[in-house]
């Protein structure tokens, strides 16, 4: 694989390394939330901010993740983001040790330089942005906001974010305001007539499938509202096809991550927060997005509030107390709905394997959306046409590695599971953690 290049950067000596990864790491672990992984096993005060096999290729929902210790949960975390990080030109960032200056970072081709940041260390978002993106046009920049608050994100730009774990907090205490990285020339992989061929019929999978029109149309909060509200997972008096109405009336300004197909985001996301946020606000959009852009411009999650789905379905249950993360977030909802959950079998089985899944996709690194239209026989046929021969059983063997080791090394750093549920401990005994 081209381009897999590591960054190894110590902050308390200011000193870095770079590493070129053999393609056999690179197809153990995928890269991202895989790659996050295996570096966490080692050394767990690093934070990784990584891409992965597919993150860069044209035509994918490409995304990155970061892998870091959360002040939040006190654990391993994990969280990725779209807008252009997954443009960065290398494979990965690793950030090791703490530097006594406020510094921000410049990761080029040729190394890592050091910069004064003292002058707006407590800058917000937009401010941030502002300054390096005219400093250094063309580069992926990445910026924490004003506030140490475990709630701090580290965004992309200002409609993308690493979110949910605090990661702004992390890096702000270790002394690094933002991270600029000159982005990658073309493509990570070469692109084949197969891949073009392969990527026809997946786009053609996309635009066919309801729930991906439904993000297209509406976003992330749209779709919610209507996968959710038609189900009836939505709390009791909440008159979901109102808001929908009020939601899909609302002028917005879209801004999808880059090249991305799917084009879910819709000018402010608030998944969560406006179940919280709406009996108050009613369908007054315009108070909750300027809410949500003062949050924003602050560098605090907006979307860290619990999304309230019934919680005595015992498949969604399950997958969330055996996720390290501990929260109801995309990446476990999105293949929820594809079956109605009262009618599975196999309760445990059905979470392995959707987990499975979606630990590829996190490493890979795509948007966990695709799960809706794509299986893992199509990321398989994805990744030969790029000359990476992986089979559907394989990646699924990937996956279910990656989210076993994951929370055998959560467990061993104090998160503790309801073994007494009968669930809980069947999904052990078939992970291998019992």
């Amino acid at each position: 694989m081209e381009n897999a290049e590591v960054y190894w950067i110590d902050l308390s000596s200011k000193t870095w390394d770079v590493e070129q990864l053999d393609e056999d790491t690179v197809y153990k672990w995928l890269g991202g939330r895989g790659f996050g992984l295996k570096t966490l096993r080692d050394d767990p005060d690093a934070v990784v901010i990584a891409r992965g096999v597919l993150s860069s290729v044209p035509g994918i929902p490409g995304r990155a993740t970061a892998y870091y210790i959360s002040p939040k949960t006190g654990n391993i975390f994990y969280s990725s983001a779209g807008g252009n990080v997954q443009k960065m030109r290398p494979f990965a960032v690793v950030l090791e040790g703490r530097s006594e200056e406020k510094v921000f970072l410049h990761v080029t081709g040729d190394g890592v330089t050091f910069h004064d940041a003292g002058s707006f260390f407590d800058a917000n978002v937009r401010e941030t942005f502002q300054l390096l993106e005219e400093r250094y046009p063309g580069r992926v920049v990445l910026a924490t906001g004003a506030f140490d608050s475990e709630n701090a994100v580290l965004a992309n730009n200002r409609h993308a974010f690493f979110g949910r774990g605090g990661l702004g907090n992390v890096l702000r205490s270790r002394g690094v305001k933002a991270l600029v990285i000159d982005p990658l020339s073309g493509s990570s992989a070469p692109i084949t007539p197969e891949y073009m061929d392969v990527l026809r019929g997946l786009l053609a999978k996309l635009k066919q499938n309801s729930v991906v029109a439904q993000l297209t149309k509406s976003g992330t909060v749209g779709m919610l509202l209507h996968e959710l509200g038609r189900r009836g997972r939505l709390p009791v008096g909440l008159d979901w096809e109102r808001v929908l109405s009020a939601w899909q009336a609302f002028e917005k300004k879209g801004h999808p991550c880059a090249g991305c197909p799917i084009a879910c985001k819709k000018d402010f996301e608030f998944w969560g927060g406006f179940l919280t946020f709406y009996r108050d606000a009613g369908t007054d959009f315009h108070s909750i997005a300027r809410m949500y852009e003062r949050l924003n411009d602050a560098g605090i999650d907006a979307v860290a509030f619990p999304v309230m789905v019934s919680p005595d379905d015992p498949v969604y249950s399950l997958a969330v107390e055996t996720n390290v993360r501990r929260d109801q977030n995309q990446l476990i909802l999105t293949k929820m709905w594809r079956e109605d959950l009262e009618d599975v079998d196999d309760p445990v089985g059905y979470v392995i394997s959707v987990q499975d899944e979606i630990a590829v996709v996190d490493s890979a690194v795509t948007c966990g959306f695709s799960l809706y239209a794509w299986d893992l026989d199509d990321y398989s046929a994805l990744l030969g046409s790029l000359g990476i021969e992986l089979s559907s059983e394989e990646l699924r063997e990937i996956g279910g590695r990656i989210w076993r080791e994951e929370l055998r090394l959560a467990r061993e750093r104090g998160l503790e599971l309801h073994e007494k549920n009968a669930h809980v401990r069947e999904y052990l005994r078939r992970r291998g953690l019992l």
